[in-house]
């Protein structure tokens, strides 16, 4: 698993004709006159002034197996509104069973929200909208994600439709099309966004999977094709050999009845079974050849830049702290050289960002820098980044960015976790990695601790300008080279 910002969503249940929760209908109707009993009924109730330090996150965090293998972590607390969030992984097969299936494997995911038995795509919306929860169900190569967010009196409800849209999709013929359609749509109109050509083509770039490999970046033409071949009866095959819960991670966090909500879980998913082997995609270094690649968009209204460097990292190194406070200092907020600069010479990029990104089992990981903005802005840029890489590796940090760096790391980490969507995702993640919360811990004390010395040492055995790939995408094509290269 990739240690990087991120984050997001999973699933639910059976419903009821009724929001549950509600005033039955000659209560309902005799409150209606009654401007105080509708005044009360908006003010959510309060909820604790949870502790999202990671020792109390792990102490109030309870984790067990189900009898297939699945995994869970529970965190009940009280929220304000009884408010509820969930992020489930259900995870499948290697990269030999999966080989040439990634069309179908993203196809088949999106199929989940199109229906179950005796419930179409409408009628699935309009429950949602009855419990008063929002699900979220996407997935891509080896894993189905799910992401919800619900109330305490209607989540066993949800938790139900989340299953049966799981086990039993109906993969209506009709919505299979429209799928089709919606996803060429997307694709022909990803020609025109800057920002998604860019992204497509440094990753197509630096792929390191050769076509038919489940982790292969396909060309927008190569997607395109494999869209128009697949069908609908590959989709259902899909579903039946690879989905189960056998290697899955259930994660709940908010205003819930723990022990209630375990049953549940066992009893939908405890012997659900996969049919098909699983071993995790292990990613690879991505070191191919630096090179820079521009691409002219005639129709584009803006531009986008992104480079990336592959690092050997992963983040138990030692280095690793001190990377996160070098990529602060490069990109990661509003303080950083490179907005700072961008600030200075009044250029009007519209957004400006680096992240630096190490797995948790491999020595792959991954430095980037994404900019986007007017086409006359990307000249400058070129410049801009070569000239901040520069500087970081000759004149060093100062202990005040550092510092800074330090407040700016362990706030957001510490305001994302006060968050039960992001915690939840959080929790995911760590069971998917074998960790609880003390790895969080020891790694934000190795942040405190780190030195001025060691980021720039860091910096210094790390950075390396002509390593960098880059692809400038939009309006008008750059004077001078993206990037350095001598």
């Amino acid at each position: 698993m990739a240690a990087e910002k991120t984050m997001r969503l999973p699933a639910l249940g059976l419903l009821l004709a009724l929001s549950l929760g509600a005033a039955p209908p000659s209560q309902a109707a005799a409150d209606a006159g009654a401007p105080e009993a509708r005044a009360e009924a908006a003010i959510p109730a309060p909820g604790e002034n949870f502790d999202p330090s990671p020792a109390n996150i792990e102490r109030r965090t309870e984790r067990l197996a189900l009898a297939n293998g699945a995994r869970l972590a529970l965190l009940p607390k009280s929220t304000r509104g009884h408010t509820v969030n969930g992020y489930f992984s259900f995870v499948f097969g290697d990269a030999e069973q999966l080989a040439g299936q990634g069309q179908i494997a993203r196809l088949t995911a999106a199929m989940l929200n199109q229906g179950v038995a005796g419930l179409d795509r409408t009628t699935l919306a309009h429950r949602l909208g009855q419990l008063q929860s929002s699900l979220h169900i996407s997935g891509s190569g080896q894993e189905v994600r799910v992401g919800f967010a619900s109330q305490r009196d209607t989540l066993p409800a949800l938790l139900d439709l989340i299953a049966a849209q799981l086990q039993r999709p109906s993969f209506p013929p009709e919505a299979f099309e429209r799928l089709r359609q919606q996803r060429r749509a997307e694709l022909e109109n990803q020609r025109r966004n800057p920002q998604a050509v860019a992204a497509q083509t440094l990753a197509h770039r630096m792929n390191r999977y050769g076509p038919g490999d489940i982790r292969y970046i396909p060309t927008l033409d190569e997607e395109l094709a494999s869209l128009r071949q697949v069908k609908l009866a590959q989709l259902r095959r899909f579903h039946q050999r690879f989905y189960g819960a056998d290697h899955a991670r259930l994660v709940v966090v908010g205003d819930f009845d723990a022990a209630a909500v375990r049953r549940q879980l066992s009893r939908q998913y405890g012997a659900w079974r996969s049919s098909a082997r699983y071993r995790p995609l292990a990613p690879r270094l991505q070191d191919k050849p630096a090179g820079v690649q521009a691409l002219r968009l005639a129709s584009a209204g803006g531009s986008a830049y992104l480079a990336a460097q592959p690092l050997v990292l992963r983040d138990t190194a030692e280095d690793y702290p001190a990377l996160l406070l070098a990529n602060q200092i490069l990109g990661g907020e509003s303080r950083s050289r490179l907005f700072q600069r961008a600030h200075q010479t009044q250029d009007a990029a519209e957004g400006i960002r680096s992240t630096l990104r190490a797995d948790s089992a491999q020595n792959a990981g991954l430095w980037r820098v994404a900019i986007a903005g007017a086409p006359r802005d990307l000249t400058e840029w070129q410049a801009g980044l070569d000239e901040a890489m520069r500087r970081l590796l000759e004149e060093g940090v100062s202990e005040l960015e550092v510092a800074a760096a330090k407040h700016a790391l362990l706030q957001d980490a510490q305001l994302a976790r006060a968050q039960d969507d992001t915690l939840s995702l959080e929790l995911n993640r760590q069971l998917a990695e074998g960790r609880t919360m003390d790895f969080v811990e020891k790694l934000e004390n190795r942040i405190r601790q780190a030195s001025v010395a060691q980021v720039n040492a860091a910096l210094r055995r790390h950075l390396r300008p002509r390593a960098w790939s880059a692809v400038y995408a939009g309006v008008a094509l750059p004077a001078r080279p993206l990037l350095s290269q001598n």
